[in-house]
């Protein structure tokens, strides 16, 4: 038998070894069993913060399962429709559609199912008190363990304002069309039963004048009814032009070209080559950039914005001593802006919107007809741009801009 040493007694160490094995079997073992109760309370304060969230939510959320019947709603969803939580669960969701959306809703949520998600799908619900609604719904399907149909996961936006607000615009915009067709017919009916009659006071003051001409005529009578001849000529050219302006404007939008690939170097030469005459006997030296775009349009259409910007320039160069005109295009962004820039008398800033009215002239002594402008601004906006005028001031000439296209110049096809 092996001697302990002095003093030692070999069971009781023995003994405390053993115990202080046990007791690290302990530590571990509680500490094995503590784990699932961690992990049970982290699962279910997990679980309560997400009910938290889902009871809370803004957006109405609802959950059906494989037969379109609502397992769960939220807060939201309760609150949007009116109903208690006891009246919706359990209940088929056609339920709360109107009866013209029931077809709809049998039709798309077997896809739903088998796609397995939605986005933006719309349906008019009913309230409890009857009043409709317009929803948009994001979804997705959930799935067991095994891949199978679970449940569905939607979220229901309410989109009633929007849709409402996009419904009376639409009217506004048929009411718009309908009164801009009405004008235009209008325009178009006056401006041409007018010639009629001008056409008859045109073919009398021809045959009065014929008449002064026989002898029996005093050549004071003859003098006085000459001039007066020659101010109803004046005045019915005027009013033919102008009525030959009324029946162009009523027409930009319904009798426009196919559209194609526009030069607008072409437009700009064929124009100055109509315009020639005006441009020779005022002196106007007229500058065209090499690089102006080719656009998208109508080519007859473009021609006459053109000639129009350079007519009105002309008409407009008052006193000037060195008269010029030039016609380029610059970028605005990512936009071109193509434009004619006139050193004339230019415009103050308070007229600038009124140039492109009808019948609208601020030097009345010009022999035009006021519509020129306007035909510019209507021929632009039908080629979907838009139209303005830049000036300093009274003196300082005046830039007419415009775009074809919109904002980022869609119809801008390429530069020469």
């Amino acid at each position: 038998m092996t001697d302990p040493g002095p003093g030692g007694d070999p069971s009781a160490e023995s003994a405390a070894e053993e115990l202080h094995r046990l007791r690290r079997i302990v530590a571990k073992l509680e500490e094995a069993a503590a784990k699932p109760q961690a992990t049970e309370e982290a699962l279910r304060q997990s679980e309560e913060r997400f009910r938290l969230l889902y009871e809370n939510a803004p957006l109405g959320y609802q959950s059906l399962d494989e037969h379109g019947y609502l397992i769960e709603v939220n807060q939201a969803w309760l609150d949007l429709l009116g109903y208690t939580r006891e009246e919706a669960t359990g209940r088929w969701f056609g339920d709360f559609l109107s009866p013209s959306q029931i077809g709809l809703l049998r039709q798309r949520f077997p896809r739903f199912k088998q796609v397995g998600a939605i986005h933006g799908v719309e349906f008019e619900m009913v309230r409890k008190d009857r009043t409709r609604i317009i929803v948009s719904i994001n979804g997705r399907i959930g799935l067991d363990e095994e891949g199978h149909f679970r449940q569905t996961h939607c979220v229901l936006h309410d989109i009633t304002r929007r849709k409402r607000a996009e419904r009376q615009r639409e009217e506004l915009l048929e009411q718009l069309e309908a009164k801009n067709t009405e004008l235009e017919q209008f325009a178009y009916t006056v401006s041409h039963d007018l010639r009629s009659p001008l056409v008859t006071i045109n073919g009398y003051l021809a045959l009065l004048e014929n008449d002064l001409n026989q002898d029996e005529v005093a050549d004071a009578t003859k003098q006085i009814a000459t001039k007066h001849i020659a101010t109803v000529t004046g005045a019915t050219e005027k009013m033919e032009r102008l009525l030959e302006g009324l029946l162009a404007l009523s027409r930009i939008g319904r009798t426009a070209g196919d559209p194609t690939d526009v030069s607008l170097s072409e437009s700009v030469d064929d124009a100055l080559a109509l315009v020639a005459g005006p441009i020779a006997e005022r002196g106007v030296e007229v500058a065209v950039a090499a690089d102006l775009p080719t656009v998208h349009g109508d080519r007859l259409r473009l021609r006459e914005v053109m000639q129009n910007l350079v007519e009105n320039a002309v008409k407009y160069m008052g006193d000037q001593p060195h008269p010029r005109i030039e016609i380029g295009v610059r970028s605005d962004g990512d936009e071109p802006v193509c434009f004619v820039r006139d050193n004339g008398i230019g415009i103050a800033p308070e007229y600038r919107d009124q140039v492109f009215g009808v019948f609208r002239q601020l030097d009345n002594r010009n022999d035009g007809t006021g519509i020129g402008l306007a035909l510019v601004r209507r021929i632009i906006e039908v080629h979907g741009g838009r139209v303005w005028i830049e000036s300093e001031g009274p003196g300082k000439g005046a830039t007419f801009c415009f775009t074809v296209g919109g904002k980022g110049g869609q119809h801008i096809a390429r530069k020469r």
